[in-house]
């Protein structure tokens, strides 16, 4: 880079403000999933884990093949256009609900929950 040249902090800003979604999604499930239905929903953490494992094998099967539709995906609206705009709303509420939970679920039904949603 060079020194004489400094880009704005309004540049700055708008570049880093893309990943934010993507930040608050990853620290959610790095950091405070397990904790919190482990801790505050009291769901064992065996199972809490257990479902997150879950939910992390499935992604790592369905990604490849969502990334090999969305590369051959041809629209007017480009190849990952539609995919994003299809999933805002679906993707909103699932992060909603899994933060969220049903009261009064047994320890199955909660891993169930965890499990569905994360997925």
């Amino acid at each position: 880079m060079n020194p004489t040249h400094s880009t704005s902090l309004w540049v700055r800003l708008a570049y880093g403000f893309g990943s934010t979604a993507y930040g608050i999604k990853n620290n959610g499930f790095s950091y405070f999933l397990l904790f919190y239905y482990d801790q505050v929903l009291g769901l064992s953490a065996g199972l809490a884990g257990a479902a997150i494992l879950i939910a992390l094998l499935f992604d790592a099967f369905s990604d490849p093949i969502v990334g090999y539709v969305s590369d051959n995906w041809r629209s007017r609206w480009g190849r990952r256009h539609p995919f994003m705009y299809a999933s805002a709303i679906p993707v909103a509420a699932s992060y909603l609900f899994l933060w969220n939970p049903p009261e009064g679920l047994t320890e199955t039904g909660l891993f169930a929950w965890l499990l569905v949603v994360a997925v």
